[in-house]
């Protein structure tokens, strides 16, 4: 059996990218997985509107990065579409929210 050095780099190489590519999606969603706890009381802006009874969708920022998980009201009611919310909790990936509500003259807060 004879050695061929440009083969033996080529198989190596193709190996070694069909192995980092399964690596790297685990490593990237264990990155971006967020603790329930983590959430807890952050603000958050509705992205798609939260129906009555109904699921919609959320966007705020963690770890520097903007994530959008699907939320319903914390009591089941109707929340508009770019409304401030605070989740209050996080249940099978989805996020219970109410609305916030800032009881001073500055108006709702800027949500990233």
């Amino acid at each position: 059996m004879s050695f061929h050095p440009p083969l033996s780099i080529l198989a190596l190489a193709a190996g070694a990218a069909a192995l980092s590519i399964p690596i790297w999606r685990v490593v990237a969603r264990r990155a971006l997985a967020a603790p329930r706890h983590a959430l807890h009381g952050a603000i958050a802006q509705v992205v798609v509107a939260i129906p009555a009874s109904g699921v919609g969708s959320i966007a705020c920022r963690m770890r520097g990065r903007r994530i959008v998980l699907p939320a319903r009201d914390d009591e089941g009611g109707a929340i508009a579409m770019g409304r401030a919310v605070i989740v209050v909790s996080l249940e099978r990936g989805t996020a219970r929210v109410t609305p916030f509500v800032l009881t001073g003259p500055e108006g709702p807060p800027e949500v990233p």
